[in-house]
């Protein structure tokens, strides 16, 4: 196909543009540790990633061998936190156990008109206990039909976006209501009776860093919580919008603090937000495990009619628990 010289002018000046946009992005979440608006940079590393992986050889056939190196050398921070999610396990999966315990978190959005797609999803996969964020009176008096099957429930519903509810077929042997922050914030924590034993459950919402306080707010949440799983010796999942990815420094130093295991590792990226086109998909809501809980599966589930998918885990029900040790 024969091009024009303006064409490949336009050409030459896109792949420049481009290139600028990646690099940019990825110096900028290098400081992502130390400023909120660098940390807002950092969830959005794959993309980078994707877009220096494709121009090394695009570099490399104009022979713009400087862009290339540099393509090269920006890639690597990028490649360094997100390949392990790409990583996934080839082959045959793990099978769980036929007494598995499996667990859906959806945040509703408190703005949701319709809870028919959510009806059916939950009727489809009738897991064992539910996490509803975003959950209002209205989304509340809609399931008020879970009571029949979810006998255990704990959490309360709100008007405004912090609403933290659980539904468990499991008995709640403990629950509470938890506030991480200055703010008027809920998080629940639920002690729920397995056959493995006690899972203590810890159901977050955390705040959405779109300003410095907000960012500094959920940090303290962060670290609130690590705090509190520290205290505990029971096997432990924490589930929810932590409105974090993977590919941040924050989200790094609460799980070395916390001595948590991301259980969406072995299974992959797996966005969670939004479920519409834009902005970039990320994943934002996650499913973690403390003090030896098993968790064999992490999935997101279907379109729900909110702006999040929802979050599948699946647990183990022989459940190491180290204090037995």
């Amino acid at each position: 196909m024969v091009t024009t010289a303006d064409e490949r002018r336009f050409f030459h000046i896109l792949i420049r543009l481009v290139f600028a946009a990646a690099a940019f992005s990825t110096v900028i979440a290098l400081f992502a540790r130390w400023f909120w608006f660098a940390e807002l940079f950092s969830h959005f590393r794959l993309y980078y990633l994707l877009l220096l992986a494709v121009l090394i050889p695009v570099f490399l056939y104009g022979r713009y061998f400087g862009l290339m190196v540099a393509s090269g050398i920006l890639l690597i921070p990028n490649a360094w936190v997100v390949v392990p999610y790409l990583a996934t396990i080839i082959g045959e999966q793990e099978v769980g156990d036929e007494a598995a315990i499996h667990v859906v978190a959806a945040n509703l959005n408190y703005k949701i008109q319709s809870l028919g797609r959510l009806n059916t999803y939950l009727i489809e996969r009738s897991p064992d206990l539910i996490v509803f964020s975003e959950i209002t009176p209205p989304a509340e008096r809609a399931l008020r039909g879970l009571g029949d099957s979810y006998r255990y429930q704990a959490g309360q519903s709100r008007t405004d976006p912090w609403g933290l509810k659980v539904y468990s077929r499991l008995p709640i042997r403990e629950s509470e209501l938890l506030s991480l922050s200055l703010g008027e914030d809920i998080q629940v924590r639920v002690r729920v009776e397995t056959a493995g034993g006690l899972i203590d459950v810890f159901a977050v919402h955390f705040y959405s860093p779109i300003s410095a306080d907000m960012a500094r707010s959920r940090n303290a949440q962060m670290m609130a919580l690590s705090a509190l799983l520290k205290a505990s010796d029971v096997p432990q999942l924490v589930i929810g919008d932590m409105n974090v990815t993977p590919f941040s420094p924050v989200f790094a130093r609460f799980m070395d603090e916390s001595g948590l295991v991301d259980a969406r590792l072995k299974d992959g990226y797996h966005i969670t937000w939004p479920t519409s086109a834009l902005p970039l998909w990320i994943p934002i809501d996650h499913a973690l495990a403390g003090n030896g809980l098993d968790v064999s599966k992490v999935q997101t589930g279907p379109n729900i009619g909110s702006d999040h998918y929802p979050i599948e885990v699946t647990i183990n029900s022989a459940i190491k628990n180290p204090a037995a040790d």
